[in-house]
């Protein structure tokens, strides 16, 4: 399948969900998996080059960076938190328009947020988070033309109980098969 994403060499499970587009005038609409931007590098976080752990994905109008396993004091000391209570975070930036296909925070404020204090758990969450925030309804949300979420639940995430996120788990036997 020729448009299937490429995470880390490995394909997207072909079973995954695709966001629905919007067909209404005006309305931002969804980001088909294959026009998300994978980036090889940290998105955010001044230290994120003493973060053994980071993923970077532009979604239409969005980035999410998730960074983590954070060693300010070298590579062969213990991991150290990242922030309160946490060695993971996953950040959703609105992106400036730019040249660059993987963008620019607009401001660096933080649009939406998970934490977490395992490396799984943080691939998860920011597979989730790329999955919420290609809706048409987050798209909507990052450009202005609806509100911002902060910490959204399942319970009130714009991304239907349908669209699940991409799995490590189905990740990883993507690969033993490739």
């Amino acid at each position: 399948m020729t448009d299937d994403i490429k995470v880390s060499g490995r394909a997207a499970p072909a079973d995954a969900a695709e966001p629905a587009v919007s067909s209404i005038a005006g309305i931002p609409e969804a980001v088909p998996r294959n026009q998300w931007y994978w980036c090889g590098y940290p998105g955010h976080f001044v230290a994120a080059s003493m973060c053994r752990f980071h993923l970077h994905t532009r979604i239409g109008n969005v980035i999410v960076s998730t960074v983590g396993d954070y060693h300010p004091k070298g590579h062969d000391t213990p991991a150290e938190r990242i922030g309160c209570d946490r060695l993971y975070e996953t950040y959703v930036f609105r992106a400036k328009d730019t040249v660059r296909p993987e963008g620019e925070p607009l401001d660096y404020s933080e649009i939406d947020s998970l934490s977490s204090n395992d490396s799984e758990e943080s691939e998860r969450q920011h597979y989730s988070m790329c999955e919420k925030w290609a809706t048409a309804t987050a798209q909507g949300m990052a450009t202005g033309t609806g509100e911002t979420q902060r910490g959204a639940t399942a319970g009130n995430s714009p991304v239907a109980e349908n669209d699940a996120p991409i799995s490590s788990a189905a990740l990883r036997s993507q690969g033993e098969g490739a």
